[in-house]
Order: structure tokens, then sequence, then C-alpha cells
């Protein structure tokens, strides 16, 4: 799928995504756009939309070939703020006389944001906490269009400041206006070693940095870590 996100501003009224089949056999794909927002710890919230235009609904890509979808918006009128909206590309499953194997169908869903004229990027670490052996990062946009975080650090630091653990996960988009919480799980016996954790958050190549002294009584309890791990190995 190319590109992975669509910008429609500037004039710009339509933009081209390229749909490649690179499988074995011909796909039929059913579009829909909704618009996207973000709630309360910045849940994302999917509603039905009409002000993104695509045409058609369904179409077929043979195998090895491509489909041009030109995606455009009804209106692009100036707002306070970036809109979002995303595009499901949904892959309708073709059963064949005398299979009975499952058929897994492929959904994809691709950004489309339209543009301030002019950007503001303005972002922070709002809060950090550590509540039931995890810790909450609350990242803040202050500015009028998205961000995305690409990875959340978590470095654990002993009394001489030597690192204890080091967890790293994948983060996500936040739109402007939003407060999200990511949440990274620190073990028992990590955070009862540690008296401060130091929180990196990575958007594009702006880095920014929090650091929380550890309260040993919200580290997760040594028998909640056990049972976790239990429920991990069965099948």
């Amino acid at each position: 799928m190319i590109p992975t996100k669509l910008f429609l501003a500037g004039g710009k009224k339509t933009e081209v995504l390229k749909v490649n089949n690179e499988g074995d056999d011909k796909v039929t794909i059913q579009v829909e756009a909704v618009k996207w927002s973000q709630g309360e710890g910045g849940k994302d919230i999917y509603e039905p939309t009409e002000d993104i235009v695509f045409f058609p609904k369904i179409f077929t890509v043979e195998k090895g070939k491509e489909w041009l979808l030109r995606v455009g918006a009804k209106s692009q009128k100036i707002e306070t703020k970036e809109a979002a909206y995303r595009i499901f590309l949904q892959e309708i499953p073709v059963s064949r006389p005398g299979e009975s194997q499952l058929t897994l169908a492929l959904r994809l869903s691709i950004p489309v944001f339209i543009k301030q004229a002019k950007e503001v990027k303005e972002w922070a670490i709002e809060k950090v906490e550590l509540s039931e052996g995890m810790l909450l990062i609350k990242i803040k946009n202050g500015g009028n269009s998205h961000i995305s975080v690409s990875k959340m650090k978590a470095m654990g630091l002993d009394a001489s400041n030597q690192e204890v653990f080091k967890k790293e996960e994948a983060g996500w988009y936040v739109l402007p206006g939003v407060v999200r919480t990511f949440g990274l799980k620190i073990p028992w016996k990590e955070c009862l070693n540690s008296t401060a954790i130091k929180i990196v958050a990575e958007v594009g190549e702006s880095n920014k940095e929090a650091k929380l002294d550890v309260d040993k009584n919200l580290c997760p309890k040594e028998s909640e870590e056990a049972a976790d791990k239990k429920k991990e190995r069965r099948p």
C-alpha cells in the first residue's frame, strides 16, 4: 500500500492510493471511510462520514496488478485544527467449491489528514505515574496537527544511577488537543530495585524526557506477577 498515509491540503483536492496485489490470486476489496477522533486516554473513535469521497466502493485487483484508488475531500474549509479520517480496505474472502479451510480476510487502515495551512507542532510529556506495576505516560498534543509517537522508552535507575532495567514499546498517533496514555508494565523485582525511572518519548526527530521517583508501595506484588506469568503459559 503506497503511501501509508494521505494528506489533503494546500489546494490538493485528491490523492492517489496504490493498492498492489502481490498474492497468488485476484482479490476483491471493499472501501469504507470514517471520521477519526480520540476520546479519554487517547482511545480511537471511528464514526461514519461522508466527508471523504472515493470511487468505486468495491474493486478487484488481479494477481500481480495494482489499482489506483483516488481519494478526496468534499470540503477543505479551514478548521482550527487538522481533521483526521481513516480509509479501511477490507478484503472480501472468496470461497471455492470443495474448499473447507478457513480463509483469513486482510483489513488495512490508512490515515487521511486535512492539514492546516500553517502547522503548529507542540507536544509534551504531561504526566508520569506508577500504578499497580504499570508505568503510565501521558503525552499531550498541544499543536494543531497530529503527532506520531514512534517509541516509548523506560529505564530503571538504582541509587548509584546504574541501569536496572530497560523497556521499550511502539507508540501511536496522538491527534491535536488530545492527551493519550501509554502504558509500560514494570516487573516486580526491577521495580523494587529502582529508585527512579527515566522516560524518553520519541516523535520524529524530537525527544522529550521525564523522570519519576519510584514509590515501592506502587510496585506490583510478587504473587500478582507470578499469576500473570501462569496465564501467559496457558495454551
